[in-house]
């Protein structure tokens, strides 16, 4: 292996698929390897190498690839205090990214996450979570998760006007709901002006 990485440069396709190819037929520990070899080559190869690799060069599709990424970039599964406890598949390993913090060490504790464990029972464990959790114990993840963005569910005129500062956007690009082209439909749509906030244009057709 050593002869190759002197033979190829890192900038080569050749070098990351050998790279690749290697890790992958290791044991099972090796995904997290694995992982970490795409995230690197993914940030050495030049644009659209990457995906030309993990098309034609890999022994496993561009979904594995994206899943191994996923894996790797999970510091808990590469943590020491939980590798005992983590299963050798890869499949289940990217069910366990899905759980947040909270549930993840819980089911360490509890035994729920082990080394026989299949992908059938990540994904039980992962749906039990989402719906059972105590809520006090998830509103941690749950404000995290939801701070760049709020759903308001009223009237988007008045809505804009009362959450929206004024010149704080510069444009907005929506799609409305009447059609073009020979449909008839502008005849039929109708609009209170008063609705239309100032500057509005309509392009033509």
């Amino acid at each position: 292996m050593k002869s190759l990485q002197k033979i190829q440069p890192k900038s080569s396709r050749h070098y990351w698929k050998s790279e690749i190819k290697f890790a992958w037929n290791k044991a099972t520990e090796a995904f997290i390897q694995v992982g970490t070899l795409l995230i690197e080559s993914k940030e050495s190869l030049e644009y659209g190498e990457f995906l030309k690799m993990i098309e034609n060069d890999l022994p496993f599709s561009p979904r594995t690839s994206q899943m191994l990424m996923v894996i790797a970039n999970d510091k808990r599964l590469s943590n020491t205090n939980y590798s005992s406890y983590l299963p050798p598949s890869w499949r289940t390993l990217y069910e366990l990214t899905k759980l947040d913090d909270v549930s993840f060490k819980k089911s360490v504790k509890d035994g729920n996450i082990h080394s026989d464990m299949y992908q059938k029972e990540a994904i039980r464990l992962r749906k039990k979570f989402d719906y059972e959790l105590d809520e006090k114990e998830r509103i941690p993840f749950l404000k995290q998760r939801n701070t760049k963005f709020q759903i308001f569910n009223e009237n988007c005129i008045t809505g804009c006007r009362k959450h929206i500062d004024s010149n704080s956007i510069d444009l907005i690009i929506n799609d409305p709901p009447f059609g073009i082209g020979d449909d008839d439909i502008g005849t039929r749509y109708t609009r209170c002006e008063d609705n239309v906030i100032d500057g509005y244009v309509e392009v033509p057709v």
